[in-house]
C-alpha cells in the first residue's frame, strides 16, 4: 500500500474522529485496484476496535436490499453459507419483520427490521470491548437504486446513526451518467473526502503471481503493462489465468525452450489485453492486422505493431490466436508450435545463429562479429535450410550489408541466391513444402527483419516462386498418382479395398480439398460398370457422407470445400446415363439408383450459390 500511504493515512484519521458526520470516498477507474485496496485495508483494521464491513451495490435494486446485505455480514448466523445460499428468502423475511436467535446460547432474541437508524450495532457483538461498526459500500456506480436514494441513505446513517461510510466507485462513471449533476451537488452534502486509489503494478503483480506458472516473467509481463497504457488490473488478472490455461496445453518439450516461452508471454499478453481494452476484434486479428506494418485500419493510438511487434516474434499467424484468444481452442497448439522456427532446426535451449542475429539489439560487439561471419559462411558453403530459415539468413545479411556490418555484398548474396535454386529446388523439402508469399507471416514466429527492403523483397519472391513451382508440379503428379490410386480401388471390386484406400483418400487424405476433379469422369463410370454391386453399394456410402450437409468447419458446410468436382460430376453423370441405355441387369438398377440419388445430389449440392 506504499503508493497510497496518503490515503491510508487519511483513512485512519477519518476512522479516528468520534463524529466526522460524512462519508469517506475512495475513487478510481474500473479495474484499478480499488476493491483489492479497500480489502487489504479491511485485514488491517479489523480488530478489538473496528469492525469494518464490505457490501457491494453492483446490481441491488433498493434500499432494502442494502440493509440485508448488511445483516447478512453483521451477524454469523445471516453471514453462514446457508443463509447466503438462502439470501432470496432472508431478504423476504425482513421485508416482514424476523425474530431470530443472536446469542443460542444465552436464548436472547431480538426483532431486526430494515430501519437502520433504529439499530444499536453494537448488539451484534458480544465481547466484552464494544466494537464500532463501519461500512463499506462498494461499487456504488454500478447499483440500479437512484445515486441521489443511496446517497440520501448514506447521509442518514452519518448523521443521524452516526456511523462512518467508506464509499468505493468509479467517479468518472457517476459524474458523466444520467444523474451527473445531482451527483455532484449531493457529493458535497454527503462526501466530505475523496482519494484516488493508485496502484504499483509490479507490487500487484508479484502478488498475481503467486503460484502460477508465469513466475521469473515478471520483466515481460510489466513491458506490456507499459505499453499497453491499460490500467485494469483485473482484466491483466483475467490475462494471467487465460495464459495458465494455454500453457498447461503446451508440451513440456517446447516450454523447456527458455526463447519460445519468452516469446510466448510477450505475444500472448500484448495480444489479450489488446482484445480487453477493446483495441483488437476477432476480424482484425484473423486479419493478422496486430502484425502488419503500416496498417491504417486501426486508429494511430492503437497501432499494435508499433507497441509490440516491430521487434518481437509473433509466433502464431492471425487465425491461431484468434483461436487460442476468443475460443480457447488449443485443439492445435502442439501441431503449430512444432513449426516454428526455434524447432524446425530441433533447438532446445540454445538460439540458432540467425535467432541471436535476429536479436542484435542484445549482442555485444565481438559476438555480433561471430555470428555474421557464421551465418555468411552457410549461405556461401549452400548449407540446405527449412526455406523460411534460409530467408530469414537472407534478409538478415542483407540488413547488415546494407548497414556496413556484414561482409557480402547485394551482387554476392544475390549469386548466392542463384546457386542454392539451382542446387535445392529439386529437392524433398522443396517439393513438399510451401513457403507462404506473405511478407509478413511466414510460419516461423518472427518476422523478416528488412521486410520492406526492396532487394530482399525480389530475393524473396525469386526463392518462393521458384518454390512455388517446383511444389505445385510435384503436387500434381501426387494427385495423378492418388487419382489412378481412386479408379484402382474402384476396378478392384473388393469391398474391404474401398474400406481402405479409396475411404481414406476421399475422408481422410482428401477430407477438405478436391481431388475427384484430377479423375477422368468416364474411366470413372467405366470402373463402376466393372466393379461388383456391393462396392458399388460401399462407394456410395463414402460418396454420400464426404458431402454431408451436416458437417461444418469453421461455420462452413463441408461440401462446400469440393466445388472444383462439380464438373467430374457432371461427367459421371453424363457417362452413367449412357451406359443406362443398355440393358445391364441389376447392375443397371443399382447404377440407376446411385445416379438418382446420389450422383444428382451431389451435383445439385455443389450447384448451390457459394
Amino acid at each position: 500500500m506504499e503508493i497510497n500511504k496518503h490515503v491510508v493515512d487519511n483513512l485512519d484519521y477519518y476512522l479516528s474522529l468520534p463524529s466526522p458526520e460524512y462519508a469517506f470516498l475512495l475513487c478510481g477507474e474500473w479495474g484499478v485496484g480499488k476493491t483489492h485496496f479497500a480489502d487489504e485495508y479491511i485485514k488491517k483494521k479489523n480488530g478489538k476496535d473496528f469492525k469494518l464491513i464490505k457490501i457491494s451495490l453492483f446490481g441491488l435494486r433498493d434500499i432494502s436490499e442494502i440493509n440485508a446485505g448488511i445483516f447478512q455480514k453483521l451477524h454469523p448466523l445471516l453471514g453462514s453459507k446457508s443463509a447466503r445460499l438462502a439470501g432470496n428468502i432472508i431478504k423476504g423475511a425482513f421485508s416482514m419483520g424476523l425474530r431470530i436467535d443472536i446469542d443460542s446460547g444465552e436464548n436472547y432474541e431480538s426483532t431486526l427490521n430494515t430501519k437502520l437508524d433504529k439499530l444499536n450495532f453494537f448488539e451484534f457483538f458480544l465481547d466484552e470491548k464494544k466494537k464500532e461498526v463501519v461500512l463499506i459500500f462498494d461499487d456504488l456506480e454500478r447499483s440500479k437504486i437512484s445515486t441521489v436514494e443511496v446517497l440520501g441513505f448514506i447521509n442518514e446513517l452519518v448523521e443521524t446513526s452516526q456511523v462512518k461510510v467508506i464509499l468505493i466507485a468509479n467517479e468518472k462513471v457517476l459524474i458523466e451518467g444520467d444523474d451527473g449533476d445531482k451527483y455532484k451537488d449531493f457529493k458535497e452534502k454527503v462526501i466530505g473526502k475523496t482519494f484516488e486509489v493508485k496502484h504499483d503494478f509490479s507490487s500487484v503483480l508479484c502478488e498475481f503471481l503467486d503460484g502460477y506458472s508465469l513466475g521469473g516473467h515478471e520483466e515481460c509481463i510489466q513491458y506490456i503493462y507499459n505499453r499497453s497504457n491499460f490500467k485494469n488490473l483485473r482484466k491483466f488478472k483475467q490475462s494471467i489465468d487465460d495464459f495458465e490455461y494455454l500453457i498447461k496445453n503446451i508440451d513440456d518439450k517446447y516450454k523447456a525452450n527458455d526463447q519460445f516461452y519468452k516469446d510466448l508471454v510477450k505475444c500472448f499478453f500484448a495480444l489479450s489485453v489488446e482484445v480487453k481494452k477493446g483495441g483488437l476484434s476477432e476480424e482484425d486479428l484473423r486479419k493478422n492486422t496486430p502484425f502488419n506494418k503500416g496498417d491504417e485500419k486501426l486508429n494511430s493510438k492503437e497501432d499494435i505493431y508499433s507497441k509490440y511487434f516491430s521487434r518481437q516474434a509473433r509466433l502464431y499467424n492471425g487465425d491461431v490466436w484468434a483461436n487460442i484468444i476468443f475460443k480457447g481452442d488449443l485443439e492445435r497448439i502442439n501441431e503449430e508450435t512444432s513449426k516454428l522456427a526455434l524447432f524446425v532446426e530441433k533447438v532446445e535451449k540454445e538460439r540458432p545463429n540467425w535467432l541471436k542475429l535476429w536479436y542484435f539489439k542484445e549482442l555485444e560487439n565481438d559476438e555480433f562479429s561471430s555470428l555474421i561471419d557464421e551465418v555468411e559462411d552457410e549461405l556461401k558453403c549452400l548449407v540446405e535450410n527449412d526455406l523460411r530459415i534460409y530467408l530469414h539468413k537472407i534478409a538478415l545479411v542483407t540488413y547488415f550489408s546494407k548497414i556496413g556490418l556484414g561482409k557480402l555484398c547485394i551482387d554476392e548474396i544475390k549469386e548466392i541466391v542463384e546457386r542454392y535454386i539451382s542446387k535445392y529446388k529439386d529437392s524433398d523439402f522443396w517439393k513438399t513444402n510451401l513457403v507462404a508469399g506473405d511478407i509478413y507471416n511466414n510460419g516461423t514466429g518472427y518476422g523478416y527483419i528488412n521486410d520492406q527492403d526492396q532487394d530482399f523483397i525480389v530475393l524473396k519472391a525469386r526463392i518462393t516462386s521458384e518454390n512455388e513451382k517446383t511444389y505445385n508440379q510435384e503436387k500434381q503428379i501426387a494427385e495423378e498418382r492418388e487419382a489412378k490410386k481412386i479408379l484402382d480401388s474402384i476396378v478392384s471390386s473388393i469391398e474391404s479395398d474401398l474400406d481402405g484406400e479409396f475411404k481414406k483418400l476421399l475422408l481422410d487424405v482428401y477430407r477438405y480439398n478436391p481431388i475427384l476433379n484430377n479423375v477422368n469422369p468416364k474411366a470413372f463410370v467405366g470402373s463402376l460398370v466393372d466393379a461388383n454391386n456391393s462396392a458399388i453399394v460401399k462407394l456410395n456410402d463414402v460418396i454420400l457422407e464426404r458431402y454431408s450437409e451436416n458437417h461444418f468447419v469453421n461455420d462452413r458446410v463441408k461440401f462446400s470445400f469440393f466445388r472444383e468436382e462439380l464438373d467430374f460430376w457432371k461427367g459421371v453423370e453424363t457417362g452413367l446415363k449412357q451406359i443406362l441405355l443398355n440393358d445391364i441387369g441389376l447392375k443397371g438398377h443399382i447404377l440407376g439408383l446411385f445416379l438418382k440419388h446420389t450422383v444428382s445430389k451431389v451435383i445439385f449440392l455443389l450447384s448451390e450459390e457459394q
